[in-house]
Formats: C-alpha cells, sequence, structure tokens
C-alpha cells in the first residue's frame, strides 16, 4: 500500500543571543553537556514515535529553532542519521536547515551537505547595520555576504533568506536598498516578514516606554504592497502572504503548514498535526530532556479537529495561498455547509475582500490586508 507523505520539523532551541523582538521557545545556554542531553532526548523522541513512521513516508524536513548553526555540526549530523534510521525518507526529500550568518563557514556547510541537506534558510532579517544592532542581531552585512558565499562554495543550491520590514524607524528607501542588496546574492526564496512586537519580550518593553516607533498601519501596507511588486519585478512570485520564491523552489515543507498536509514536530515546544490531531511539545527544556530520557513522549496538549474547526482551518490556511482555495475540495470538506460558508464568500467578495474564478477563489489585495477581518468572519 502506497504510504501518506509526511513533513518533519526539528526544533533547535539554541542561540547565540536573544534578539529584542524574538518570543520563540529558545535559550543562550550553549553549556555542552546541555545540548548532548538534548540531543540525545532527540533521538529517543524519534524512537518512540516509530508507531508513526511505520505509515508514512518523509518528503520534507526542517531543522528550526533557536539557530541550529550555533550547535556543532556533529549534532545535526547524528540527528539526521537517526530520522534515516527510523523513518522512510523520500528520496526527493526537501531537507533544511535555518542558519544565521557568522554561525556557518564553508566546512560546516559541507556537512550539512554529506549529512543529507539540501535546502538552507538564512535568517538575514535586514542589510542595513543601523537596523540589525536595533534589533539585537549579532551579524553585520560583511557577515551576510560571507555566510552565503560560503553556502554556495559548499554546494547549497537551494537558500532561503529571512527579511524583515516594520522595524523602527526603517523607511521605504531602507526596505527597497535591502532587496537591491539580496537580488545580488543568488537566492532562490524569500520569507518577509512584517515585525509583530510579542509581549515579554525586550521591544514591547520599549514600545511601551515609548524607546521605539513603529509605522502606521496604513504605512505598513504601503510598504508591503511595494515589496510584493519589487520581488515580483526581480523574479520572486508571491505564492503565500509573506512567502516568495523563483519558480520551483516553493518550500515544501512550509506548504505542509497551509495545505493542512501531516507533519510531525520533534523537539521543545514542537508542534504536529496527524490524523486531525494537534498536539505539542512541552515548553519546559528540563522537563523535556528528563521525560524523554525516562522514555516518555513530553506532551503538553492534545486536541483533535472536527465539524466546523476542520471547514475554518481548510478555509484560513488554504487562502494563506496566493492560488487560493480550490472549490470542488472545499464542496467536499463543507459537505452540508458548504452553502452557509458560500454565502459569507459570496458577501466577502461583494466586499472586495475575495476573488472568484471558474475553480476557485482568493484573498484579494484588500483581503491580504484585512486577512484577520475575513478568517473571523468565516469562523460560524
Amino acid at each position: 500500500m502506497k504510504k501518506n507523505k509526511l513533513g518533519i520539523y526539528v526544533h533547535v532551541p539554541f542561540c547565540v543571543r536573544k534578539c529584542l523582538y524574538c518570543d520563540f521557545c529558545s535559550g543562550t545556554d550553549l553549556n555542552s553537556d546541555l545540548v548532548t542531553d538534548y540531543f540525545r532526548a532527540l533521538r529517543e523522541e524519534i524512537i518512540l514515535n516509530n508507531h508513526v513512521a511505520k505509515d508514512y513516508v518523509v518528503d520534507s524536513i526542517f531543522i528550526g529553532g533557536g539557530t541550529p548553526s550555533a550547535v556543532g555540526s556533529h549534532h545535526i549530523q547524528e540527528l539526521l542519521t537517526d530520522l534515516n534510521k527510523w523513518f522512510e525518507i523520500d528520496g526527493n526529500c526537501e531537507s533544511t536547515i535555518e542558519v544565521n550568518p557568522g554561525t556557518v563557514d564553508v566546512q560546516k556547510a559541507s556537512t550539512y551537505i554529506s549529512s543529507g541537506l539540501n535546502r538552507m534558510s538564512v535568517g538575514v532579517q535586514s542589510l542595513n547595520e543601523k537596523h540589525l544592532k536595533r534589533i539585537g542581531r549579532i551579524h553585520d552585512t560583511k557577515d551576510v555576504v560571507r555566510t552565503l558565499s560560503d553556502i554556495h562554495q559548499a554546494g547549497f543550491l537551494n537558500v532561503s533568506v529571512d527579511l524583515m520590514f516594520n522595524l523602527p524607524e526603517q523607511s521605504l528607501e531602507d526596505v527597497m536598498t535591502d532587496i537591491d542588496l539580496i537580488e545580488r546574492l543568488n537566492v532562490n526564496h524569500i520569507s518577509y516578514y512584517s515585525l509583530k512586537v510579542e509581549e515579554n519580550t525586550p521591544f514591547h518593553a520599549m514600545l511601551k516606554n515609548n524607546q521605539i516607533q513603529l509605522a502606521t498601519d496604513e504605512q505598513e501596507r504601503a510598504i508591503y504592497h511595494e515589496i510584493i511588486e519589487k520581488l515580483d519585478n526581480i523574479g520572486f512570485k508571491q505564492y503565500e502572504i509573506s512567502n516568495f520564491a523563483i519558480p520551483g523552489y516553493e518550500s515544501r515543507h512550509n506548504m505542509k503548514y497551509w495545505s493542512r498536509d501531516a507533519y510531525l514536530g520533534l523537539g521543545l515546544s514542537a508542534h504536529s498535526f496527524i490524523d486531525q490531531q494537534r498536539f505539542s511539545n512541552t515548553v519546559y527544556l528540563k522537563a523535556y530532556i528528563h521525560n524523554l530520557l525516562d522514555k516518555r513522549l513530553s506532551r503538553s496538549a492534545v486536541e483533535t479537529i472536527q465539524g466546523k474547526d476542520v471547514i475554518w482551518e481548510f478555509l484560513i490556511l488554504g487562502l494563506r495561498k496566493t492560488k487560493g482555495v480550490d472549490i470542488s475540495e472545499f464542496k467536499t470538506i463543507a459537505g452540508n455547509h458548504y452553502y452557509a460558508y458560500r454565502q459569507i464568500l459570496d458577501n466577502l467578495e461583494t466586499n472586495g475582500l475575495i476573488a472568484f474564478d471558474e475553480t476557485s477563489f482568493r484573498l484579494t489585495k484588500l483581503g491580504m490586508d484585512l486577512s484577520n477581518t475575513v478568517f473571523v468572519e468565516l469562523l460560524i
């Protein structure tokens, strides 16, 4: 019997330094014993998920963080060996690792390739020295150029970068300059995120105390549309609200999230979606390590998605993609509820938030700006 496809996300929660805007589950304790124990726990979690492994073939792996490149490459090498031992890995598997500029060189990148990785995602965020310092990054523009050169020299052909806009005091000209510089550095995928200031981050306190200022909503949206246009002009086609790619280099792993395909999360705080169940691991590092070294999974929450929640998820995730939602597939998912949702969708179309063609519907330019409003309207 043909096996279904599975994505695997592995969380590596170690960083050289925590950025001022970051609320991810990560820390800066790079003690070698702690890191070793963490990867020992990951191995146990891989083994304990053998019941999942037997039903799937893995066609995407994403090692994220944190900063996975902050730990020794031998840990990543052993992790991938364990995944290949306990899971069936597709011969065409997209295998990505996140790195930060200055934490990877030719030798480390070459080790990643020999371990089976074939895609790298580089946390650039900005190419402006002032903005990099302001948001607490440890690298500078020279580090970005050097790291991307080393990655290419090692043999990586599929390279993505993360960029940010709506940074404090960042102008439209600054953003356009970032794109001009990135265009010269031979990447084929860009994730472009607007800064969201989260609670319990230094930036939240700084914003509250008027130490930093952000653009207005109108200014932020205007810059976003300029980004879309400029990236399109240099060959990067938008395929999701925050993601752009040279055609053929869209992220297979990220598409799983937006298409409600199965994925297994391994590591601290990692989330999974399998057989209409969403579940996640504990966010407490010591508990995660202790439980798994005691050969017990370290889950903190399990939720079965059913009824109208399935329909809502299908819609809001599908509408993040620029190709939108397939009408025939939506009819199958919605069943008897189709006409109730169709009435809402027709109203959204009348208000200019959604556009239909013969086979699908998608967010308009205005709909992307007001996507949260659209998603709330669809919650019935």
